[in-house]
């Protein structure tokens, strides 16, 4: 194997610090250089010697002091995170109930309504409360206000359409979590609040409110992040199981249409 060995001394607390390492450039350097970045972190190197130690290291891969500065960057990064991700595991005790505000922003469209695209803007505020069953497994339900729609991209023939469906959602979600990583699955059900119709700029509100029906049920999937005991952000992907339409009204409306939508959302955890 392609050994070598370093000796690093740095004067601290009135006492002289001294790390020997010993390792094979073709399997163990990354090793190397999370051990070393981390002792950085604790303080036991300085910054000057960190970067003549990822020279040595580095010197038969042909990797420059400015790449040296990016790797340690890289690997402080990633070891601060790493530390920060198993302070974070225990902070939920299992067995305890955590109440959240949401508040984001949706991106929708209405998939059949012979538009395309995630043009239709919204808003999406609520609660949620949630309760960690075990290590990596939190279940939640949420109550939200939730704008939905479809809009077009464009004016078409000069003349807008803009659909615009109004809901309470309650989602019933199921969480894994690691550190401040949540992945997110689970069904939503959505209740038809208020709806408004504008077909080319001409206003189909009383023609197309009784094709639209009351409940519509979502899969969702999420994935989220939380930054410290409080602050999350996540991602969220929703579409309608069944049509939210009921064709056999009449003619206006000839094809099922389902609701989609991404959603950004900003959480405050309590």
């Amino acid at each position: 194997m392609n050994l070598f060995s370093f000796e690093a001394q740095r004067f601290s607390k009135g006492r002289n610090v001294i790390f020997l390492f010993n390792y094979d450039l073709n399997e163990n350097t990354v090793l190397a250089l999370r051990i070393l970045t981390q002792a950085y972190i604790n303080g036991d190197i300085s910054t000057e010697v960190s970067f003549n130690l990822i020279k040595r290291l580095t010197g038969k891969l042909m990797i420059n002091l400015k790449y040296s500065f990016i790797l340690l960057f890289a690997c402080l990064f990633s070891n601060l995170a790493i530390a920060q991700d198993e302070n974070r595991k225990d902070q939920i005790p299992i067995g305890t109930f955590k109440l959240s505000l949401v508040a984001g922003l949706n991106a929708a469209q209405i998939n059949g309504d012979d538009l395309a695209g995630y043009n239709k803007l919204g808003l999406e505020a609520g609660g949620e409360i949630s309760y960690r069953i075990k290590e990596s497994w939190m279940p939640s339900v949420s109550i939200l206000y939730s704008q939905k729609g479809s809009r077009s991209e464009l004016k078409l023939d000069g003349f807008l359409t803009h659909y615009k469906l109004n809901y309470v959602s309650i989602p019933v979600m199921m969480h894994y979590v690691d550190g401040g990583i949540r992945i997110s699955g689970g069904l939503s059900y959505n209740r038809l609040l208020s709806s408004y119709f504008l077909q080319r700029e001409i206003d189909e509100t009383a023609l197309r409110v009784p094709y639209y029906r009351d409940n519509d049920i979502n899969v969702v999937l999420g994935f989220g992040y939380f930054t410290g005991n409080n602050w999350g952000f996540d991602l969220r992907w929703a579409n309608s199981i069944f049509s939210i339409v009921d064709i056999s009204v009449g003619n206006i409306i000839n094809q099922p249409q389902t609701n989609r939508l991404l959603t950004f959302r900003t959480i405050y955890q309590f």
